[in-house]
């Protein structure tokens, strides 16, 4: 398989521009073979060249619905934030309707027993 990237494509169609301008100079040679035409050559640069356009657009398009997804979702992200932190002030941070609402309670207890309000030094 080989890479697909700008360079390549760039590349590719350079040397059939190439092969294309060799063969229209030597076809009349009486040994070159009949199989290579330059015709047929200036038809496949021109096939790649219709198939890389197509797939810009269809790249481009792709780019765009994606930004509009990531858009979305973001914004669908925040809302979700926004309602979630509304729910717990309203109802408390320890109250057992938030998961009614797929929202997890604050824990009461830790790994290491009941929570504890932690005192500065100074206090």
């Amino acid at each position: 398989m080989t890479t697909r990237t700008i360079k390549s494509y760039n590349t590719l169609t350079e040397k059939l521009e190439k092969l294309a301008d060799g063969t229209k100079i030597h076809s009349g040679d009486e040994s070159f073979p009949t199989a290579i035409n330059e015709a047929g050559i200036r038809q496949l640069k021109s096939d790649i060249e219709e198939a890389r356009g197509l797939y810009d657009v269809a790249e481009n398009n792709a780019r765009i619905k994606h930004d509009e997804y990531s858009t979305k979702l973001d914004e669908a992200n925040e809302k979700y934030t926004r309602f979630s932190t509304m729910l717990y002030g309203l109802y408390g941070k320890k109250n057992q309707t938030l998961a009614d609402f797929g929202l997890s309670p604050y824990k009461l207890t830790g790994k290491k027993g009941p929570r504890t309000a932690v005192t500065s030094p100074g206090a």
